[in-house]
């Protein structure tokens, strides 16, 4: 079953064309990666998928995408869909470690309370399920109170990706997840991915070949703007 599909999708900012009639289908509960060189389009598109490119000056989405969420098929870019919403729906963990200053807890108390302020127990259960899930929770869970800054570069990525579980998603986009990070950490982080794909829809961009051929139930091709293969 497809949990994303595009037709004819293209992206505009300014002069600049970034996206260029991209049909695909992309199947749910599995691992799709997107291949191509440095400005061949692939951020450019899993941006698209959850709308932030809505603050950028100019940009202009054209063509036709739906998501598969909550057993319901999802227009992003019509009226009514909450771009807040949306984002929560399909989390996104980007290439380098973007940490909120503070705490490893806040960084994971603070989106959860921004959508709503549960109860202490309920926040202390979905922390730890969100860490576990991460498979952080044994590194850290002794030290919530710790800069977030202190920990390792794989251990900054595995709490992104817990801060994006913690809004309890159905879509994760990683974009180049593992770039920054050394053979050890990429290793438990490409693990990690593997694991996660059973109960998630992933995609994932990335630059190395072997990589994609090692993980991705699906490859997608981009060059130019456009797609190459799929």
């Amino acid at each position: 079953m497809s949990a994303i599909r595009c037709h004819q999708l293209s992206l505009a900012i300014g002069k600049r064309q970034l996206l260029s009639n991209i049909s695909l289908e992309l199947p749910g509960n599995k691992l799709s990666v997107l291949l191509g060189p440095s400005g061949s389009g692939k951020t450019s598109f899993l941006r698209v998928l959850n709308r932030l490119h809505d603050d950028t000056a100019g940009a202009r989405v054209s063509g036709e995408l739906t998501l598969s969420l909550s057993g319901q098929t999802i227009h992003p870019y019509h009226h009514g869909t909450d771009p807040v919403w949306l984002r929560r729906r399909v989390g996104m963990v980007f290439q380098h470690p973007n940490l909120l200053p503070g705490s490893i807890g806040h960084n994971l108390r603070l989106p959860v309370q921004l959508v709503k302020n549960p109860p202490r127990a309920e926040l202390a259960q979905r922390i730890e399920a969100a860490l576990r899930e991460a498979q952080l929770w044994d590194e850290v869970c002794m030290r919530l109170d710790a800069p977030a800054a202190s920990l390792s570069g794989g251990q900054q990525q595995r709490l992104c990706l817990a801060r994006a579980l913690i809004l309890q998603p159905e879509i994760l986009l990683l974009d180049e997840p593992t770039v920054s990070l050394d053979t050890q950490a990429s290793s438990d982080i490409e693990a990690l991915i593997t694991s996660l794909k059973c109960r998630y829809t992933l995609v994932m961009v990335s630059h190395n070949p072997v990589q994609a051929k090692r993980l991705a139930d699906k490859i997608i091709v981009f060059r130019d703007g456009s797609l190459v293969d799929s």
